[in-house]
């Protein structure tokens, strides 16, 4: 696996992120980030392993340096790894539940989201 720099570079899929936060620097692997979310100007990362972190980056530099065939910015404040998806349920006219592979939680995302992440998952898979 070849580790990049998080800054304006593009990653793959298959590479290493390294993260400076604070006193301390961070080394994901890109295909082990399952969710991000944004909180100011801080993002969270979820990892498959349920591990999360707080990172000083915008969500509009995680959308440039992703991969678009494997993640999908939902809405202001998402980004999902489209090979975490477990299931996708619409709970009412205006809301989608869906389940990522290592949150406990499932999020809930807006009909626009919804939209997006139906789009990018047949895309993904070729449905």
């Amino acid at each position: 696996m070849k580790v990049e720099l998080a800054k304006e570079v593009s990653l793959r899929y298959n590479s290493k992120v390294i993260l400076k936060h604070k006193t301390k620097v961070v080394q994901f692997p890109v295909s082990e980030i399952a969710y991000i979310l944004t909180q100011g100007a801080y993002t969270q990362l979820r990892c498959i392993n349920g591990k999360k972190t707080l990172i000083t980056r915008r969500i509009n530099v995680w959308e440039k340096i992703l991969p678009k065939k494997y993640f999908c910015r939902v809405d202001r404040f998402q980004i999902i790894n489209l090979n975490c998806v477990n299931e996708v349920m619409r709970e009412a006219i205006n809301l989608t539940r869906v389940s990522i592979l290592g949150l406990s939680e499932p999020i809930l995302i807006k009909r626009v989201g919804t939209e997006r992440l139906k789009a990018a998952l047949l895309r993904r898979f070729n449905v």
